[in-house]
Order: structure tokens, then sequence, then C-alpha cells
């Protein structure tokens, strides 16, 4: 998807879901070094979402006015009774595997598998029930192949 959408109940761009309730959810955020705007939005859906366990953002840059963030951070968890992060894209890829491999779902080679799979057919359209996305696919797709035969032919 191409935001977390408000009006459609959505906390972030990934949502893992138990008995239908958002337990645990993250937001994307390429290019963004201040989130307090964020932080702010993401208490306001907060309110409507009492099952929440485990919410944050994922980052492609180092944060700027990081104290301040992650003071609001401690505010919202003690207001909300969740866990609130703010990682890098590779802390929390490497934090999903670890968390994967360490309660005994697969492999690490299993589990990148398992991960490329899905990525592709999310990309191509096939997960449009759970992962609807709005982005240029087509493209995504072009560049994944490019990369897939370069690795080929290592």
């Amino acid at each position: 998807m191409r935001s977390a959408n408000k009006k459609h109940g959505n906390i972030g761009d990934i949502e893992i879901l138990e008995k239908g309730n958002i337990i645990e959810a993250w937001d994307a955020k390429y290019g963004k070094a201040y989130l307090r705007d964020e932080i702010e939005e993401l208490a306001d859906k907060l309110l409507s979402h009492s099952h929440v366990k485990l919410a944050g953002f994922v980052t492609s840059v180092k944060l700027q006015r990081q104290s301040e963030l992650i003071s609001r951070c401690q505010e919202l968890e003690e207001e909300f009774g969740i866990s609130l992060e703010i990682l890098t894209f590779i802390d929390w890829i490497q934090n999903k595997f670890n968390q994967a491999i360490k309660d005994g779902l697969l492999t690490e080679e299993k589990l990148a598998g398992a991960w490329l799979i899905a990525y592709t057919e999310s990309i191509a359209q096939k997960r449009r029930n759970i992962a609807p996305i709005d982005e240029p696919c087509q493209q995504w797709l072009a560049t994944l192949k490019d990369i897939l035969e370069d690795v080929i032919s290592i």
C-alpha cells in the first residue's frame, strides 16, 4: 500500500493480525529523518486499536532530534501499554529474521526463500487481498529481474 491510511483503519504499512485485530504495525519512512508528526499520528491511530502490542517505524536514514523522539515514544508506550520502536531497515530485517528463526518457523535459508517469494508475489499483484500495493510494480519487477539475473551470472 502507498501509506498507512487512517480512514481505512490502517496503522502501518505492514501489519500483523491475530484474530482479526492488529497486534503489530510498522510504518516505513523512506528518507525521513524527523518523525514527530508521524509519532503523533500514530498516537491518534492507537486510540481505536487497543489490541496493538508493538508499533514502530522503519527508517532509511539516521534520525534527527533522536532524544526528543525517543522520549515521546516512551510516553506513548506508557499511555497505551505497547512497545514502540524506531529501527533502520537493516535492523528491522535482522530482527524479523532472528525472531522467525528463534520461534522455530524456518531456517535462515528457507526464510530468505519464503520472503523472496512473498515479496515477488506481492509486487506482481498476486496477493492483493493481503498486500494491496499502489506503486510502480512493473518497474520494480523489471528491476528485480535484472538483479536476479546479475546474481545468477556471478
